[in-house]
């Protein structure tokens, strides 16, 4: 540790340290980020242009439901925010676990 940089000391001890934690907030902001609805479906009003979750309600009427399509579009929610999760599940339990010791 004597005579390492900022960076030497960043990269060796502190990003360790909060990776678990860097993740844990990734996904949730990721998930958050991803399933927001309120603000596109009030800015958002050509079918072109609308996110999934706001497409999703679309698909739905008053009287009538697309079930198959509806299906199909929450699969396709769904399976980013799987993939993601899988990705940094190792680091998301750290970060729970973090302040556990034993």
């Amino acid at each position: 540790i004597d005579g390492a940089g900022e960076l030497r000391i960043w990269w060796g001890i502190v990003l360790p340290v909060i990776r678990p934690s860097l993740a844990t907030v990734a996904i949730f902001t990721f998930v958050n980020s991803w399933n927001d609805f309120f603000w596109p479906s009030l800015m958002l009003h050509t079918r072109e242009r609308m996110t999934l979750p706001v497409g999703l309600m679309a698909l739905q009427g008053m009287f009538t439901s697309d079930f198959r399509g509806i299906a199909a579009g929450v699969t396709m929610v769904v399976i980013p925010i799987l993939i993601f999760f899988i990705a940094l599940q190792r680091h998301f339990i750290e970060g729970l676990t973090g302040a556990v010791k034993g």
